[in-house]
Formats: C-alpha cells, structure tokens, sequence
C-alpha cells in the first residue's frame, strides 16, 4: 500500500511538473519591433538591436524582443500603423514620417529653428513633454518613449552653390516634416525620395539637393559621392529624436516589473543612440574634410533670415488650425524653447567659442 501511495503521489508530482513547465513557458512574453531602418543602416538597427537585448537581460527573458528592419514586416513609412493595429508590439522611427496622422508629432521630432537634442530630451523628460505625447498618441492606440536622436545635421546636399533663400524656389529637395514645408514656404519643391533612391536621384539631377541624417548616416549613404557641396547649419532638424512606441493594449497588459523595464530601455538606448551618433558624426566630419573632399558652406544670413521667417509662418499656420491637445502642444514646447535657449547661448555657446579660442591642446 506504502509503495502504491508513494507511485501515486510521484505521477501527481510528475504530472504537475509537466503542466508547469508550459505555464512558465507561457508566462514569457515575446515581442516584435518594426524599425524604419534598413540592415544597411548598422548604427541605427544597432541601435535598436541593443535596446532590445537590454529588454532581454534586464527581465531574465521574460520579455524577449526580436527586431524587424524596414521591409521585413511593412515599409520604413508604415510602422505607426503597423503598431497601433498590432501587427508587432513595438515600433522604432522618426515621430515626423506620420504629419499625416497629427501635425503634434513634429515636435517630438524636430522642428525647424526650434529644440536641440539635450533641449528635446529636457522637455521630454523633466518638462511636459512625455505626458502631451501620451495624451496625443493615446488616441492611436499607441504609448510613445523618447529613444534616440541624431544630433545637429547638414542642412543639405546641394548640386550647385545658392547664395540666397530666393534661389531654392523650384529646386526640389528631398527634405521630409516640417523642414520641407519651410522650404515649400520659400517656392522650393519638397519631396520624400525614399533613402534608397536618393544619391542617385542626385546624381542624375531628378533631385536638386538632399537633407538625410547626421554627417554618418550622409557619409554611409553615399551623399558625398553623389555632390561635394555641403551647406550648414541644419535649421531645418537641430536634433532629431527617435521613437519608440508601443501598443497601447499590449503596453497595458504587460506587468509592471516589464513596464519599468521597457522604460529604462528605452531611456538607456536613447543615450546610447544619441552618444554613438555625436561621435560617429565626429568621425565622418574628419573623413569629410580630409583632401578637401566636400565644400562646407554657410548659409548666409540673409538665407537664415528667410528661413526664419518661413518657419514662423508655419508654426503660425499650423497653431491656429490646431487640435486643442495639439495647440497644449504647441504652447509647451515654446515655452520650454524660450527658457531653454537663453541657458544654451550664455553657457554652451559661450563655451564652445572659448575652446575654440583659447584651448591650445598638444596634438
């Protein structure tokens, strides 16, 4: 009787280990990101590929996160409604590829003459920020993280010199959001060539000039192989961030242990990212130079002048059309502007030109 007992109790045993074992399997929650960004893009999909091994190691596997480069579930333009519909968890772009959608999220990108990269990250973070984009994107179904940003870029790839902001009128350029509106306000032909077609769009002149990332992603792309002529500074995107959304039910259902997870994800690739970006553009800007390879050359400040004040037209137009969520949008974002750019000028400006002038460093 003792030894029928004690088989009986071990088949209870054995059993209940089987059972638990796809319990545990299934308490494992597995994820998709949808990235705008081509397997060419190494630094961007690496980017990306870090943050969701981060996911992995910090929750001991319990919430895995497998990354899709542009194409391999939809196209780079599509991964918002890709993520608001379900079709994968997470989704890593640019907040701007979706004016479509709502003009607010332009400015959790970048604007034009508005937000540095640290500024953004301020606002986001310690400002109003991250609860306007909540609320503006809770409505897509869809919970939005500050995940990146590419830093100040060039303001163009251009065929020929342009002395002034009247000469771009009919140029097309390929420059997307809000930069290529300014440019629009100025006569210019903005258009979205898609990032594999644009250097030889430049090449054959289908394009007259072309703004695309940082002076890494220029370099990686081919830009200066396509013209030598560089104009800066890039007005039209002083610090363009990255995001990364998640499907609002999913985000929801997930525990809270995995949603501060995916939070300090999120915040350490955006570090991440923004810090490999500054110093990969360092990098290109010394291969740039080196021979003379490509012309940098400053817009003049009649041509800033007329780009300022395409910019405030938009914002203007945009402001006063807008959605009450979006003009709480508008508001807050000026407003941490005005704050934040005077700190900028009277410290990090004032540094920069004193290093410039005075630090005699042995080479």
């Amino acid at each position: 009787m003792k030894r029928r007992a004690f088989i009986s109790r071990a088949g209870l045993t054995i059993a209940g280990a089987a059972l638990a074992t796809p319990a545990l399997a299934q308490g494992k929650v597995e994820w998709r990101m949808a990235t705008a960004w081509p397997r060419a893009a190494a630094d961007l999909m690496g980017g990306a590929e870090r943050m969701a091994q981060r996911v992995g190691q910090m929750s001991d596997g319990r919430l895995s996160v497998k990354v899709l480069a542009a194409g391999e579930l939809v196209p780079e333009g599509q991964i918002f409604d890709a993520v608001s519909q379900g079709m994968a968890e997470l989704g890593h772009d640019i907040a701007h590829d979706h004016l479509t959608k709502t003009v607010g999220c332009a400015f959790f990108a970048s604007v034009p003459f508005g937000l540095t990269a640290e500024e953004t990250s301020a606002w986001i973070v310690h400002g109003d920020g991250q609860v306007l984009w909540d609320e503006l994107y809770a409505a897509f179904n869809l919970k939005p993280f500050i995940a990146g940003n590419l830093g100040p870029r060039p303001f163009g790839w251009f065929r020929r010199e342009i002395k002034s902001s009247a000469e771009l009128k009919g140029l097309k350029i390929r420059m997307p959001g809000w930069g290529g509106r300014m440019l629009a306000g100025l006569g210019a032909n903005p258009v979205n060539t898609p990032m594999a077609e644009i250097v030889g769009a430049l090449k054959s002149g289908a394009i007259d000039a072309a703004s695309w990332s940082g002076l890494n992603g220029d370099l990686a792309l081919g830009l200066a192989e396509a013209t030598r002529i560089c104009y800066l500074p890039g007005v039209q995107a002083p610090g363009t961030a990255l995001e990364l959304v998640a499907n609002k039910q999913k985000w929801d259902s997930l525990a809270a242990d995995l949603k501060a997870i995916l939070r300090a994800a999120a915040q350490a690739g955006h570090d991440d990212i923004q810090a490999e970006q500054t110093m990969l553009s360092s990098n290109a800007l010394q291969l740039l130079k080196a021979g003379q390879r490509v012309r940098f050359l400053r817009l003049s400040n009649e041509f800033l002048a007329g780009l300022g004040e395409a910019a405030n037209a938009l914002l203007v137009q945009e402001r006063d059309k807008a959605d009450p969520t979006t003009k709480r949008i508008f508001a807050s974002y000026l407003k941490a502007r005005g704050r934040l750019a005077p700190y900028e000028r009277a410290l990090a400006e004032a540094y920069s030109a004193a290093r410039a002038a005075n630090a005699k460093y042995p080479a």
